[in-house]
């Protein structure tokens, strides 16, 4: 009974050492696939709802400068501060969740780009829905423009850092994986050769102590 147990648990112990480091590396595989779904790809998807926002209004402005009758005006103005909302909503959204320095510092580009776009904007829209459209069409190519390209530059740049974050994931989850997969390889060998090794054992210590196999002994 004594070198059984020894045997079994031996071979049980190889086993558990082997489930604990499969289930470590499972663990960060899962902790990696987390950050790619739940929150780099959450985070890229909020950043483009931003930037396609900007896109609209700034296809939109263009719009409102030049068409010449109010109630068209007004439609396009609907548009805008729809758009508008989105963005706000996107923002927010992204605001709540966590993020690095770097992310922390992308974040503060992008308000303070946003700071210096947006009255830029609702100037060029206020001179639109006046009539001005050379004053307008004037402030949106020397002023507005830019700055809404350096506001889109910046949310571009977080979706870069977010896609960076990806692909660094992945790579990790991969790494896991490979190491699991011959962590468990590896154990499912060593177990082998363990219980083979353990049976011999066993098996020639009580033969030779009997003297004979155990059924010829008893007879």
């Amino acid at each position: 009974a004594s070198r059984l147990a020894v045997a079994f648990g031996i071979v049980l112990l190889a086993m558990a050492i082997s489930a604990v480091l499969t289930m470590s590396k499972l663990a960060g595989i899962e902790s990696n696939l987390e950050d790619m779904v739940l929150d780099n790809g959450v985070k890229i998807k909020l950043n483009n709802d931003m930037n396609d926002a900007v896109a609209t209004v700034t296809r939109v402005v263009r719009s409102v400068i030049l068409l010449p009758e109010k109630a068209d005006k007004d439609s396009e103005m609907l548009k805008i501060n729809k758009s508008r909302e989105a963005y706000d909503k996107a923002w927010t959204a992204l605001d709540k969740m966590p993020a690095s320095d770097e992310g922390k510092a992308m974040r503060a580009k992008i308000l303070q780009f946003r700071a210096a776009a947006r009255p830029l904007n609702d100037k060029v829209i206020e001179m639109g829905l006046a009539g001005q459209t050379a004053e307008a069409t004037t402030l949106l190519m020397k002023e507005a423009a830019p700055a809404t390209n350096r506001w889109q530059d910046s949310i571009e740049e977080n979706i870069l850092l977010q896609e960076a974050n990806n692909s660094k994931d992945f790579a990790e989850a991969q790494a896991d994986y490979f190491q699991a997969r011959n962590i468990l390889i590896g154990s499912i060998l060593l177990c082998l050769a363990l219980a083979l090794l353990m049976a011999w054992r066993v098996t020639r210590s009580l033969t030779g102590q009997l003297g004979a196999e155990p059924g010829e002994a008893a007879q």
